[in-house]
């Protein structure tokens, strides 16, 4: 499945697609709205996580185009989790079994 992860802090996106793809989750990681929206758009995503940070305008526009397209929406919040290996945590406690 392809997941399309939009998160605001680089570092974090990357531990987020590291667990996803190891696990065996196609995952593409983007940092602005407009990308995210435009890649959804496209309709072969399965699955949207959106960060913490993401505001609600763009949570909105997101979950309403993900409605449109069947597609699944997680609202993840990784906030004081600043070590590889607590994202890793996050990914595989919260975020993952909702993949599934």
């Amino acid at each position: 499945m392809k997941v399309l992860v939009l998160g605001r802090k680089q570092e974090k996106l990357n531990g987020v697609l590291e667990v996803l793809r190891a696990e065996g989750f196609d995952g593409v990681g983007v940092t602005t709205d407009e990308e995210a929206l435009a890649l959804l758009d496209r309709g072969d995503i399965g699955a949207v996580i959106i960060g913490g940070g993401v505001g609600p305008e763009a949570r909105g526009a997101l979950k309403q185009l993900a409605g449109e397209r069947d597609t699944t929406v997680i609202e993840g919040n990784l906030a004081d989790r600043d070590t590889p290996d607590a994202v890793a945590d996050y990914v595989r406690d919260q975020l993952l079994p909702r993949l599934r």
